[in-house]
């Protein structure tokens, strides 16, 4: 599954990516389990993840693609059930990097989605910016039956008495508008400090 540059990307963390995966749930524990059967076993790039809360400090944003492997072969030591690969996204240290969906639909009425994301690197400074605008526009149609059957006696067969049928039909239009803007400091190799603030409106 392809996370950079979807809307995956505007999620908090890894750990909401992951409940977007199809085949991917969590038990109580927080255990990433796959198909409902296997605890799977992540790793983000080579490195494996031994507890899940460290899901939520990995930004969605930083996530390039996961494979799902449900039944691991040979490449993997230990028995494994199931294996996760969250793969990072390799940031250059300088210059930017533009991205932008764009997708038309139409049934009846014209659907628009876009995502277009903007991330400027220098040195240890990173900014990005996203901005996801959906609207549709449909027709649905909801088909109702009532009925109403009476019995002479408990046992008796029942008898159709009325029967009433209804055809609604609903024009819906929504629009939904998701801004993200973020700001992150690398300031050693094993700490950075990020702030990001979003907004969504429907």
């Amino acid at each position: 599954t392809v996370v950079q540059g979807t809307h995956l990307a505007m999620l908090n963390n890894a750990y909401e990516v992951l409940k977007k995966i199809p085949g991917v749930t969590f038990d109580k524990d927080n255990n990433a389990v796959v198909n409902g059967v296997n605890v799977a076993t992540i790793f983000l790039n080579k490195q494996r993840i031994n507890d899940p809360k460290q899901l939520h400090d990995i930004p969605a944003n930083s996530i390039k693609s996961i494979m799902v492997i449900a039944n691991p072969d040979t490449e993997y030591s230990g028995d494994y059930q199931a294996v996760i690969i969250i793969e990072s996204v390799k940031a250059p240290q300088t210059g930017y990097q533009i991205y932008d969906q764009l997708q038309l639909s139409y049934n009846k009425h014209m659907g628009v989605y876009n995502y277009l994301s903007v991330n400027v690197a220098r040195n240890k400074l990173t900014l990005n910016g996203a901005l996801s605008y959906n609207y549709t526009n449909t027709d649905y149609k909801i088909e109702e039956f009532y009925e109403t059957f009476s019995s002479a006696a408990p046992n008796a067969p029942k008898i159709l008495e009325t029967r009433e049928y209804y055809q609604i039909y609903r024009y819906l239009k929504t629009r939904e508008v998701t801004t993200k803007v973020a700001a992150e400091y690398q300031f050693s190799n094993n700490h950075k400090i990020a702030v990001r603030y979003e907004y969504y409106t429907r």
